[in-house]
């Protein structure tokens, strides 16, 4: 019998000192989880002495240890994915009531999820006050923000920007200006044939073969025999060749300036 005694009283001894270790690792846990959720210094527990190892004693420690175990689930903060957060967890948020966490559900699935916590501002409702009071207990996978515009490409709109825009009007005007001061160039085609008695250097110098000074021996030759009477007279001129007065007789004629006709 006295055997029988003592294993009884050793394993009361046991439960009550493992009862005790849970009770002590509980509070270490609570105080912990206080301290980093509220920045604030950690609460003292005192844990309560146990002189006896009685059954009744056992009792009133288990129970003990159940309310904390349950303060400490309660102290959990929250921490909501709202893109997947059903409307009582929304409610849960301070400041969301029934009707915002409405519309919170509808603005998610109107818009294919929020991209990131800032963008739930959009949401009726709620604005950055609220915000604020909530933007620690919410997240969403993966956020993703739009990236700024860099600075070489609003350098580039800016200059696009400030590019004056040139109308199909002003270019007509423009290109008619052009025309008018641009000075016509005659071509031989348009001079052809030509008047040795009364050709200008310009004229003549538009003749295959014929530089300046070719044009003006001829100049000098009609004014010294009182104007050219036929074509062919051309080969006064010692510069040019038989080939290459064929190459110009049919462009030129020598009639008389008051005429115009060829002899």
């Amino acid at each position: 019998m006295a055997s029988d005694s003592s294993k009884s009283k050793v394993n009361r001894i046991i439960t009550a000192v493992v009862i005790i270790c849970a009770v002590i690792i509980s509070v270490v846990v609570l105080a912990a989880s206080k301290y980093v959720s509220n920045n604030a210094e950690p609460t003292t527990f005192i844990s309560k002495q146990t002189t006896s190892a009685s059954a009744g004693s056992s009792e009133y420690i288990v129970s003990e240890a159940s309310s904390i175990s349950s303060e400490i689930l309660s102290e959990v903060p929250l921490y909501i994915n709202i893109n997947t957060a059903s409307k009582e967890e929304l409610m849960k948020l301070k400041g969301i009531g029934s009707s915002i966490a409405d519309e919170i559900i509808s603005y998610r699935s109107n818009n294919g999820g929020f991209r990131n916590i800032e963008e739930i501002m959009e949401v009726k409702g709620i604005g950055k006050v609220t915000f604020s009071d909530i933007s620690e207990f919410i997240y969403v996978d993966s956020p993703t923000y739009e990236e700024p515009e860099s600075s070489e490409e609003s350098a580039e709109n800016t200059t696009t920007e400030s590019k004056p825009v040139v109308t199909e009007r002003e270019t007509e005007a423009e290109t008619t200006t052009t025309e008018c001061t641009t000075e016509h160039v005659l071509t031989l085609e348009e001079c052809a044939p030509i008047n040795l008695n009364t050709a200008s250097v310009e004229e003549l110098i538009l003749l295959p073969h014929i530089d300046e000074e070719s044009a003006l021996i001829i100049i000098d030759i009609r004014e010294r025999i009182g104007g050219y009477s036929h074509v062919y007279e051309i080969l006064l001129i010692e510069t040019i060749t038989q080939a290459q007065a064929a190459e110009i007789l049919p462009y030129i004629c020598v009639g008389t300036e008051e005429s115009g006709e060829n002899e």
